[in-house]
């Protein structure tokens, strides 16, 4: 009877570590080949390929996650982070329908395709990436991230000095691609910034020969971000750095001196960038000034580049959509293109999705980030109660970061995808929920 136990609990360990295999491959394969696709073929000419290949994805991912809420008798939603996100599918279903159009708010217009289904396919990137529990695993994934934010910050940094033979948009000399928009690309800065200074910040004091290794990673990440001459990214990099002396104040460990070396590291590459661009990066700053110097008031419509006239235009026609929203990828039909000066997106992604999805989607989406910022606060002040490694800690500088930056940026389908992997990666569960 003894040995007939431990072998059902050796093979569901097995069958355990295979779930978690297929799992963390699923993930890891995404993250990479939609990454190079991205750079193989530009996106605007793959246009719905990528939305093909994103519905693939989900597919496979469907499955897998399915299996693993059954094994767990489907406990798993009884998670507010599960729930909320259950609650942006049919918020997102009810916008479709009660719209009409139903074929363009499921797959998506040609111009940005992020349909019903490609949003489908972010939500089961969290599930997916939040049931991966083996903590190699998850440090494979945070690597993946890392190469990957790094060679597209790279490539940013060699469009800014218009390098020969880098990808590039024609005629901009800032660092824009994947994307066809610098304040789009300036999210991959705030990806990377995040991941590399938790890594800094929280990494294991054993592992010296990767030091070294890590401030270049942020180095880089700072100097993307200078080079995308997008003065949006410093509101999230601020924020970073204030949640960063936060949570350390929360923390015994008080690392205060990695901070001004920090500090000390991205003001050195601000004069030497300065100094190379013979002053476009203050020549950036200056023009953001002199916005705020000649708008006649904090409600001025030139302010933020014209962010403030997009949404002032947004919230005069909210009244009529807030309930079911006026149908995914539909924001740019029913405004006024004029007023909103050419804009196909509301320039603030908590505005865009209650224009667009309806109440009930902005409410569960507040419920889902609030179910991750909270527990992830709580495992900086009661660490013995949270199961938590350096992945986690840097994944919650990482989302701070974006959820910072989309109060005054654009959405796009070449940079939204890899958020939703790394809020898989700050899921958190009590110790005691975990061993359950």
């Amino acid at each position: 009877m003894m040995d007939n136990r431990l072998d059902n609990g050796t093979e569901r360990k097995k069958l355990e570590f295979r779930y978690q295999s297929l799992l963390f491959a699923g993930v890891a394969f995404f993250v990479l080949a939609y990454s190079a696709g991205q750079y193989i073929i530009p996106f605007y000419i793959l246009g719905n390929y990528i939305q093909n290949g994103l519905l693939i994805v989900l597919m496979i991912f469907f499955l897998m996650v399915i299996g693993g809420m059954y094994r767990d008798g489907f406990i798993a939603f009884q998670n507010i982070s599960y729930a909320a996100v259950l609650g942006l599918v049919l918020a997102g279903l009810a916008s479709c329908f009660v719209n009409g159009d139903i074929e363009n708010t499921i797959y998506g217009d040609e111009f940005q395709g992020a349909g019903l289904i490609v949003l489908l396919s972010y939500y089961v990137l969290f599930i997916a990436t939040s049931l991966i529990q083996v903590k190699n695993y998850r440090r494979y994934l945070f690597c993946c991230l890392i190469v990957v934010f790094t060679i597209i910050c790279l490539f940013g940094i060699l469009q800014f000095f218009d390098v020969p033979c880098v990808i590039r948009t024609p005629g901009s000399h800032v660092a824009i691609y994947p994307t066809r928009n610098q304040n789009a690309f300036a999210v991959f800065p705030v990806y990377l910034f995040g991941l590399s200074m938790g890594w800094i910040l929280y990494g294991e004091e054993k592992q010296k020969a990767s030091w070294g290794f890590r401030y270049v990673v942020l180095g880089i990440a700072f100097a993307s971000a200078l080079c995308a001459l997008s003065s949006l990214v410093y509101v999230a990099f601020l924020m970073q750095l204030l949640l960063a002396v936060f949570l350390e104040g929360l923390s015994k460990r008080r690392q205060f001196k990695k901070i001004l070396l920090i500090l000390l590291e991205c003001g050195m590459i601000f004069l030497i960038i300065e100094l190379v661009s013979e002053g476009r990066i203050a020549g950036e700053f200056f023009s953001v000034f002199r916005q705020i110097q000649d708008a006649d008031s904090i409600l001025s419509d030139s302010l933020g580049s014209g962010r403030m006239a997009i949404w002032k235009a947004t919230i005069r026609e909210l009244p009529k959509y807030w309930l079911f929203g006026c149908g995914i990828e539909k924001y740019s039909v029913i405004t006024d293109f004029e007023t909103m000066r050419g804009s196909l997106d509301a320039h603030n992604g908590y505005l865009g999705i209650w224009m667009e999805q309806g109440v009930f989607a902005i409410v569960s989406y507040l419920l889902f980030l609030f179910s991750l910022f909270i527990p992830a606060i709580l495992s900086f002040w009661k660490q013995h109660e949270y199961e938590t490694d350096f992945v986690t800690k840097a994944a919650f500088l990482t989302f701070f970061g974006y959820i910072a930056q989309d109060f005054v940026n654009i959405n796009v389908l070449q940079v939204v995808p890899y958020f939703w992997p790394i809020c898989g990666l700050l899921f958190l569960q009590k110790k005691q929920e975990r061993d359950k």
